[in-house]
């Protein structure tokens, strides 16, 4: 079944929402907390696999005579 772009909404149907809209909740002080933690945290640990290799390669030869 193809949607017609150019037909009304049915009625009870909810507007398409704006990035404005999306992006408001972000206005909220306890959610804005929340998302600078989460985001901090996502970074962090995908930096730790990086790290590690940098880790590895800094210890030259001793990781690879270290067995395992």
């Amino acid at each position: 079944m193809a949607v017609d772009a150019h037909r009304a909404p049915e009625p009870g149907a909810t507007a398409p929402r704006t990035w404005a809209d999306r992006l408001a909740v972000l206005g909220e002080r306890d959610f804005g907390w929340f998302f600078v933690g989460y985001t901090t945290s996502l970074l962090g640990s995908s930096m730790a696999p990086v790290a590690v290799a940098f880790a590895v390669l800094g210890a030259g030869a001793a990781a690879a005579t270290s067995g395992g």
